[in-house]
């Protein structure tokens, strides 16, 4: 199946995520977003870590 630039989307939470394709090729994406982790991440070597204490 395909659409258009745009469609919603119904996640297994519940929510409904927005995608919008732009005439730029950018992607947007909207909806519904929770806290999961806070941490840091290296992109120079790829390597991550929570922090200890995370303000979730």
């Amino acid at each position: 199946t395909r659409t258009g630039r745009s469609v919603s989307l119904w996640t297994p939470g519940g929510g409904t995520l927005h995608v919008e394709w732009r005439d730029d090729d950018h992607v947007v994406l909207t909806g519904a977003a929770e806290w999961e982790f806070s941490g840091n991440f290296d992109p120079s070597i790829g390597t991550w870590a929570r922090d200890t204490e995370s303000a979730a």
